[in-house]
This record gives structure tokens, C-alpha cells and sequence, in this order.
């Protein structure tokens, strides 16, 4: 099994890494049986996100999100994973699943170094 993470996490590593353009690239790239919902004018960008994620989570494909998001955005996702305290010391893109998903509280990404 796989890299998961949450639909919590996966909104905040959008919001936090990636912007409009490229959030529709993605989508086409790898879901684009709903390219034409979220390129249509006046969606915010949060809207695109949560219809991705909802998507993502109907289908049963948040794994795949995840997994996706870590190959075409690799070193986005390690700092990620390491905010988040995700971070397996073998692996740097496993995520420990036996941690609580609310473990930690995560500061605001402006506050973060890149």
C-alpha cells in the first residue's frame, strides 16, 4: 500500500504549493475526466480544489492523488511530509500510519521557509 494522506492535508498542500495553472495541469494531466469542471470561469480556486479532492475521494483514488502529486512535485511534497511530521526515516515519501492524523498542529505556511 501506498503514500494516502488525508482530504484535510491534501487541501492544505495545494493551497500551500501550488498554484491555479498548475492545479489545472495536474488535473488534466491525471484526472481529465473532470478537466472541463474545474477549468470553468468563476470557480475560486478553493472550489477547484475541493471538486478535485471530492472527486479524488468518490472514486476511491486519493492514493493515486497522493502518489501523483509526490512524482510531479517531489521536493514540494518532502517539505510537506516534513512539516507534517510524515516523514519515515527509510523513506522519505512514506507516511507513518500509525500516527493520528490530528497529532500536531501545523503553523501558517507564510510562516514557513522554502
Amino acid at each position: 500500500m501506498g503514500m494516502s494522506l488525508n482530504t484535510k492535508e491534501l487541501r492544505l498542500f495545494f493551497q500551500t504549493f501550488l498554484n491555479d495553472t498548475q492545479l489545472r495541469t495536474f488535473v488534466l494531466d491525471h484526472f481529465p475526466p473532470i478537466y472541463s469542471q474545474i477549468s470553468a470561469w468563476g470557480q475560486s480556486y478553493t472550489d477547484r480544489i475541493l471538486l478535485l479532492i471530492d472527486f479524488c475521494y468518490r472514486q476511491g483514488e486519493i492514493e493515486e492523488m497522493t502518489a501523483a502529486l509526490a512524482r510531479d512535485f517531489p521536493d514540494q511534497m518532502a517539505l510537506f511530509l516534513e512539516e507534517m511530521g510524515k516523514l519515515s526515516e527509510g523513506n522519505p515519501t512514506a507516511v507513518d500510519k500509525n500516527e493520528p492524523d490530528d497529532r500536531l498542529e501545523i503553523p501558517p505556511p507564510d510562516s514557513w521557509s522554502y
